[in-house]
């Protein structure tokens, strides 16, 4: 009988240690992925450091907005191999640009610009309104997807990026932008396929107007 109750008391206590301390914990998985990256994800503060380390310095190595158009006009295979960056399944090529116009039209969306003195109508549009896509985040190359242990943080870096751009840039240009006045430009274009819209639309990463 005293064996029995001995054997009774270790297994209650054995319990007992089991609920205070169990062997292992069972948590969502989301949670879990969230505990092995150590740190939540901030697109908003990545989005600045990158912009700042990754992007400004990129733009010195942007190519001359005619001469690519030139390019593109005789010779558009030549002129994505040349001048652009091609990412993606849908074989979108990236093209960091500078240039120089004089404005032309101005919407609430769209600077029209034209790159040549006697040239009545824009041979390039510079966006003012919402920024959508991964341009700004893809054109230079300087940031990659295998940063990142998850696509959904990599779109949400694109969406914060577009937004700096959007509070940064655009806005200030939309402010200065006036028919007539010079301006001098340094952004990117995507381009999908050959027969896209013209004028094709710049997004402006740097814009001053004159």
């Amino acid at each position: 009988m005293t064996r029995i109750a001995i054997t009774a008391g270790i297994l209650v206590l054995g319990a007992g240690l089991l609920w205070r301390y169990p062997l292992f914990h069972v948590v969502p998985l989301g949670q879990a992925a969230s505990q092995e990256r150590g740190e939540t994800f901030n697109a908003k503060d990545r989005a600045e450091e990158y912009w700042r380390a990754r992007i400004i310095p990129h733009l010195a190595d942007a190519h001359d907005v005619a001469t690519v158009f030139a390019s593109l006009a005789s010779d558009p295979e030549q002129a994505r191999s040349r001048f652009g960056r091609t990412v993606g399944i849908g074989q979108s090529t990236f093209f960091l640009l500078r240039g120089e116009g004089t404005i032309v039209s101005f919407n609430k969306n769209r600077i029209g610009v034209a790159l040549s003195d006697g040239t009545s109508g824009p041979n390039l549009l510079i966006s003012i309104g919402p920024v959508f896509g991964n341009a700004v985040r893809d054109t230079t190359g300087a940031i990659a997807a295998d940063e990142f242990s998850r696509s959904s943080d990599f779109n949400d870096l694109a969406a914060e990026l577009n937004l700096l751009v959007e509070n940064r840039v655009e806005q200030p240009l939309a402010k200065q932008a006036k028919v007539g006045r010079r301006v001098r430009f340094v952004g990117c274009i995507e381009l999908r396929d050959d027969k896209a819209a013209r004028p094709l639309t710049l997004i402006p990463l740097e814009a001053y107007v004159e």
